[in-house]
């Protein structure tokens, strides 16, 4: 049997003289700035029928499939469909591509449609989605990044696996709505503003080697709004915004360690579990649970903590003060 301490009075550790914590509403002031790229001049334009096919030439203006050195360019209003796989060196797409084999570009591109069904989407430059990001299934990867600007949202939806092997970056809102996440050691989510999780998930490291990061600025919140579990596993988080849970627990494990700055709060009833790992708690803390079931935990003497219960199952939790260090 575990070995278990449990405090289920009211717990508050105000190690901020004074310090209390803010409320939710109207912490976003500002919203990032749009960073669109813009690609160059079209050289093959689609102008076959609507939901007709990339890989047919006769649909391309010059009649000749775009191909590296190209800029291809998709007209509002048209959805093309990509099923085998293409290379060009940018996309310029106005209305909307559907990816179910894989699309790489090599250049600066602009796209204000993506619905990535199954298949590769592989950026080696900047690729800036300025409408929606449909991710149904398959891969993002590349040696460049994803960008969805403020003008655009993304939808990460149905129970197929994800990987991510690139740079994401979220300057609008990102709903996880179905499926785990595998992240390669190259994966960096950069969530600048609004990261909603409406599902049971994992996000994991799938491959070994360094950890992928998830960093959530000082305009960013993550909020999982669902009863059920999300798991972080062998994730270096970089928090200073605002992580909450509606309901159901939060699990974090790492093969490390991890400063947690930020705010952690519930908005309803939030458990806050400690797996794995080592982890330093720097800023703020509000939860409803609070378990530790085989981390090293320390809550710093910069810290405001506050939980109705407080449980350590395995591991050690530490409570530093400048007069005293309490461990349970």
């Amino acid at each position: 049997m575990r070995s278990r301490v449990a405090i289920v009075v009211l717990i508050v550790f105000a190690l901020l003289a004074g310090s209390a914590l803010p409320a939710s509403a109207g912490r976003i002031s500002i919203s990032p700035r749009s960073s669109a790229v813009t690609p160059g001049p079209c050289t093959r334009t689609y102008d076959g029928p609507n939901n007709g096919s990339w890989g047919t030439a006769a649909n391309w203006d010059t009649n000749v499939l775009p191909g590296d050195g190209d800029v291809a360019c998709v007209p509002a209003g048209l959805n093309v469909n990509l099923s085998s796989a293409v290379s060009v060196g940018a996309i310029n797409i106005a209305g909307r591509v559907t990816i179910s084999s894989i699309l790489r570009t090599t250049a600066p591109s602009r796209a204000v449609e993506v619905r990535l069904v199954t298949g590769s989407l592989v950026s080696h430059g900047e690729l800036s989605i300025t409408g929606s990001l449909a991710w149904l299934g398959g891969t993002i990867s590349g040696d460049g990044s994803v960008t969805i600007e403020t003008t655009a949202t993304s939808t990460w939806s149905t129970a197929a696996a994800k990987t991510l092997s690139t740079t994401f970056v979220n300057n609008s809102l990102t709903d996880w709505t179905g499926g785990n996440l595998a992240l390669t050691s190259a994966a960096h989510i950069d969530n600048r503003l609004g990261f909603l999780i409406t599902s049971d998930a994992i996000m994991s490291n799938s491959g070994g080697g360094a950890n992928p990061k998830l960093t959530n600025t000082s305009t960013g919140f993550i909020t999982k709004n669902n009863v059920g579990v999300l798991q972080l596993q062998n994730v270096d988080i970089d928090n200073a915004g605002t992580v909450s849970i509606a309901d159901g627990r939060l699990e974090l494990s790492t093969n490390g360690s991890d400063t947690l700055g930020g705010r952690w709060e519930e908005i309803a009833g939030f458990t806050l579990v400690l797996v794995a790992g080592d982890y330093t708690f720097t800023d703020s803390v509000n939860v409803l649970g609070f378990e530790v079931d085989g981390a090293d935990v320390v809550i710093a003497n910069t810290a405001d903590f506050r939980a109705d219960h407080v449980e350590v199952f395995a591991g050690s939790l530490q409570f530093d003060s400048p007069d005293n260090d309490t461990v349970i």
